[in-house]
């Protein structure tokens, strides 16, 4: 006996409410996981459009989740662009959510990274400035932002260590 259509449409439903339970997820992680479940493609179009009415999915909402824990985690701007895009978001939403941080921001996020990564003074050579690029480009922070912080890093290490600098060292 195949089930009715009322039937898949209320063990999608019962089924999406569960895994919204367990955590935020976008519209097309949701629409994935009701697709592997099995449910039926116009069904689950139809069970995503109640939720999102119901106000039960929200992409707004994950957006916000997903950049405060990019927060938390020390992440840039590309890196978080990269995983909203894994997530499945809309582009102009994912713009959207990082043009309303400006690069001041940023930069405040690399240079508090900095401080805590490279706390103690490092010797002021190009090896020690390239590794510090490579640990900002990781986490997704543009050139000019990582140089940016760079700066302001080197300037803040100097006045809290500064007999530890030489005198031409701080460049």
């Amino acid at each position: 006996m195949r089930p009715t259509p009322e039937l898949t449409l209320a063990r999608l439903k019962g089924h999406a409410a569960a895994c919204l339970a367990g955590r935020e997820l976008s519209a097309e992680e949701l629409r994935q996981k009701l697709l592997h479940f099995g449910g039926d493609s116009d069904v689950v179009e139809q069970v995503l459009e109640e939720f999102r009415v119901r106000g039960w999915q929200d992409d707004h909402r994950v957006l916000e989740l997903q950049q405060r824990m990019a927060e938390r985690r020390g992440w840039g701007p590309l890196r978080l662009r990269q995983h909203l895009q894994s997530k499945g978001l809309a582009p102009d939403l994912i713009a959207d959510g990082l043009q309303a941080q400006d690069t001041e921001d940023w930069i405040e996020r690399g240079l508090s990274l900095l401080l805590v990564r490279f706390s103690s003074p490092l010797s002021q050579d190009d090896r020690t400035e390239a590794k510090i690029m490579r640990f900002l480009a990781y986490r997704g922070y543009s050139r000019g932002q990582a140089l940016q912080a760079i700066k302001r890093w080197k300037l803040l290490v100097a006045e809290q260590h500064p007999s530890e600098y030489l005198p031409g060292d701080q460049g």
